[in-house]
């Protein structure tokens, strides 16, 4: 645990983005005396941010020293300027950025450029170490010092390898797989863990290849006793796969997405619905009746294969009626309370109208209420030993013939029926009366349709209409 919370507690100040509401995480202070990593960029406050975002567009420094405007015309200099910023004879020019370095630091174990072309192995493995120095597995070269002390220096972490270095990790535990070439893997619990971080025993891996059914091995490993069960699988490339890179940006539930590629071959914009390149910068946004639950507007595919930020993710803004005292809504079956009636223009966005499939005709026969975009609960009596191809729903509708439904609706079939499992009915147990409903599609969230207003982590609304006798309504 200690080496999980621990990890986690460095790449968020690694970050340069405020996690703590009181921006604690990113005081000048704290930042000036933690050891950035010598591969990240360094805020003047003293923050650490990854070398991809420098000069993008984004200030990815809260103090925006990333975006200096000197700095940044050499690196996004274009056509004729371009020539004033001419790398020396004695430097090396990064492939995709007129980014400048010592010789000295090409093949040093370190990512100095942008698009790690300093590090490539290509141009590594032929070059020749100094004697008694030691080769990293992708030809750069280090100290002989600095193999085995526990501080990743080769740019694979090679230097580091449990084998060579005769060392054991924490019990059980086990080492992140290296990026390779169209793969990707999710792991279990950590959703900002990286290649080589150390994660507890029995995490799993779940692996998926950018080309479907090219995965070679499982889909899935665990760690088990310092090892991966059953071994690492392997991406059956073709010659459109490219080097590493992110996977789409599937995860930023809800959001609308651009991405453009920042530089290299790809450069521009391009569909967000693929596998992205190295350097591509992902901008993200919430939709009209959407608002963000967590996660980051604004993120890059860095050159392990993973975004720099974990990525916005949008929820429906609930629905709330506006009718005094009136703030959520207590579902569910139908039933009419007192009289009260429902006018067209009073639409309740998040009561959903149930109807069966009888001698032909959808005929209305219970009520629910919408709790997710494709997740509707009801009672378990309107639903038991009912087939789901058999129930349909409609949402934004006031009336309840289906042929009147309005231009307004939203009909949906049914995919599932979840009934809670301790119900069963008039055979034996009528308490836990409740059901789910998951729809084949989400419905599309509007002014007249939206999820009902839950306190899912507080009682408190409800004590406190208990306690000063305020209404309650009951949708039929």
């Amino acid at each position: 645990f200690y080496i999980w919370q621990r990890q986690t507690y460095i790449f968020r100040f690694l970050s340069g983005y405020k996690d703590c509401s009181d921006e604690s995480d990113e005081n000048a202070i704290i930042c000036h005396e933690y050891p950035c990593p010598e591969y990240t960029f360094r805020c003047l406050y003293g923050g650490c941010i990854h070398q991809e975002v420098i000069c993008d567009g984004v200030k990815d420094c809260i103090d925006g020293t990333d975006e200096d405007s000197n700095m940044c015309a050499v690196i996004n200099c274009e056509g004729e300027k371009c020539s004033q910023y001419k790398c020396r004879d004695e430097e090396f020019a990064c492939k995709n950025k007129q980014q400048c370095l010592p010789t000295a630091k090409i093949c040093d174990g370190i990512r100095h450029c942008a698009d790690a072309s300093d590090e490539s192995p290509e141009m590594c493995k032929i070059r020749e170490c100094p004697e008694n120095w030691f080769r990293c597995a992708y030809g750069g070269c280090i100290r002989p010092e600095l193999k085995c002390n526990s501080r990743l220096n080769c740019y694979d972490w090679s230097d580091e390898d449990e084998s060579l270095c005769a060392i054991t990790l924490p019990e059980g535990a086990c080492r992140l797989p290296a990026a390779k070439a169209g793969t990707h893997y999710d792991v279990s619990g950590c959703s900002r863990c990286r290649p080589g971080d150390i994660v507890p025993e029995l995490t799993w891996l779940d692996y998926t290849c950018d080309i479907e059914g090219s995965l070679q091995g499982a889909n899935r490993i665990f760690c088990q006793n310092n090892r991966w069960f059953p071994s690492v699988p392997n991406c059956a490339l073709k010659n459109e796969i490219e080097g590493i890179t992110c996977p789409a940006p599937s995860e930023a539930y809800g959001a609308i997405k651009r991405c453009e590629a920042m530089w290299g071959s790809h450069k521009g914009w391009l569909p967000c619905d693929r596998a992205l390149p190295v350097g591509t910068r992902v901008f993200l946004e919430c939709p009209a009746f959407y608002e963000r639950r967590k996660g980051s507007a604004s993120v890059m595919c860095l050159h392990d294969g993973t975004w720099s930020q974990p990525l916005l993710n949008c929820v429906p803004i609930c629905g709330i009626r506006d009718f005094t005292g009136l703030k959520y809504l207590l579902l569910a079956a139908p039933l009419i309370v007192r009289g009260w009636r429902v006018e067209k223009e009073e639409t309740l966005p998040w009561q959903a109208t149930l109807f069966s499939h009888e001698n032909g005709q959808w005929r209305f026969f219970c009520g629910g209420t919408l709790i997710a975009e494709r997740i509707v609960l009801t009672a378990g009596h309107c639903v038991w030993k009912t087939s789901a191809d058999t129930v349909r729903v409609a949402f934004g509708i006031l009336s309840s013939d289906l042929n009147q439904a309005g231009k307004n609706a939203q009909v949906i079939d049914i995919e599932s029926i979840e009934l809670q499992s301790a119900y069963q009915d008039h055979e034996s147990n009528y308490g836990s009366d409740i059901a789910l409903l998951i729809l084949k599609e989400a419905v599309i969230i509007n002014s007249v349709v939206k999820p009902v207003c839950i306190p899912w982590h507080s009682d408190a609304t409800l004590i406190e209409y208990q306690e000063t006798g305020k209404f309650g309504l009951v949708a039929a």
